[in-house]
């Protein structure tokens, strides 16, 4: 007979919830962290400002063009125009 040994419900539980501390992925803070990181062209080669300031300038432009359209889409939408 291969018997189990039983499981504390409290030892799983601080397992679990420390496995979910170090797995975490805050929605806010690293979502808007990683999109500041990604205007501020922080993958341009550091020599070259020309690209560097043209990738910042090209995805400015892109995140206000995105809040354009998703304003005129919800503006749509509920027929405010």
């Amino acid at each position: 007979m291969n018997a189990m040994a039983p499981v504390d419900p409290s030892h799983q539980a601080k397992r679990d919830l420390a496995r979910l501390a170090a797995d975490r992925d805050t929605l806010g803070t690293s979502a808007l962290a990683r999109m500041a990181e990604h205007l501020r062209a922080d993958d341009a080669s550091a020599d070259d400002a020309i690209e560097k300031w043209g990738k910042r300038i090209g995805r400015g432009l892109g995140a206000v063009f995105f809040v354009f359209l998703a304003g005129s889409l919800i503006l749509k939408a509920f027929n405010w125009y």
